[in-house]
């Protein structure tokens, strides 16, 4: 993957970080990606987690910033990660040259929550993580159930594979449950408010069997957009651990097409604030 003149800026979603992406890192060797992690997330990270989606997107702007980046970037942003994006493009729009929202959602387009989320697999999810809590007297997670949930890795040898590299990472570093708590309070209140001419900039990635977000999510999002486009493909919420190449060729693509602002530093929109 080459040909970008300008930064890509990748960012993770709920209680996890840069660390989960795993083999899909690959994909961007030859491109200047940046593996940015949200507030609280991070190994060695002692920041609070801001409990709205605008404090996140202040806080990567800066984390970037002090990285000595200015942009424009290219940006992907995978479930509350899609959120930051999207809002950061309505803040900043000088700064986001093209935007890949994967399986993401928005309380203003889906007002009921059975519509953002599948209510069943968060409720098991959730009792399966209380239970395995209270038997083993740990905070570990219950990995088995989860990548069945959140993938649809059905061979059984990656599957395994998969099993073990998130138990590992999760034992070396774990968010905190106050942080937690803070993104699941920002991605319930979060909103979409674009203005239509930005919309041209979004590409919606979309995976038809996600278990976790309904896919009607990214439908009823790309209706909000006029102008964005919408790409499916057959995977679940970690989209990328079935359907990486894919994933990162409809986003190279997407990128390539809009990759056409000079290389200079942006200018800011200091003065938009959170309704």
């Amino acid at each position: 993957m080459t040909g970008l003149q300008h930064p890509l800026v990748l960012l993770r979603g709920l209680n996890r970080d840069k660390r989960y992406w795993l083999e899909f890192t690959a994909e961007f060797t030859q491109c200047e990606a940046l593996w940015i992690d949200l507030p609280g997330m991070a190994v060695g990270d002692e920041r609070k987690t801001p409990f709205s989606v605008a404090r996140m997107v202040e806080e990567v702007r800066q984390e970037l910033q002090s990285q000595g980046h200015s942009g424009p970037y290219h940006l992907l942003g995978f479930s509350l990660g899609g959120m930051v994006v999207l809002e950061w493009l309505r803040r900043y729009p000088a700064e986001v040259l093209s935007l890949s929202a994967m399986n993401t959602s928005s309380r203003s387009l889906i007002p009921n929550p059975p519509a953002r989320v599948n209510i069943f697999n968060w409720t098991h999810i959730t009792l399966a993580l209380l239970w395995h809590r209270l038997r083993t007297l740990s905070r570990t997670l219950p990995m088995p159930l989860l990548v069945d949930k959140l993938t649809v890795v059905k061979d059984a040898e990656r599957r395994e594979h998969l099993i073990q590299t998130w138990t590992r990472l999760e034992a070396e570093h774990s968010a905190g449950n106050r942080d937690v708590l803070a993104q699941l309070v920002a991605a319930m209140m979060w909103r979409v408010r674009l203005p239509a001419e930005s919309a041209s900039k979004v590409q919606i990635l979309q995976g038809s069997k996600d278990r976790f977000v309904p896919p009607r999510a990214s439908q009823r999002l790309h209706k909000r957009l006029p102008g964005s486009t919408l790409h499916s493909l057959p995977g679940g919420h970690e989209l990328t651990e079935s359907h990486g190449a894919e994933v990162a060729a409809a986003l190279i693509a997407h990128a390539l097409s809009l990759d056409t602002a000079p290389i200079a530093h942006s200018t800011l929109n200091e003065s938009s604030e959170e309704e």
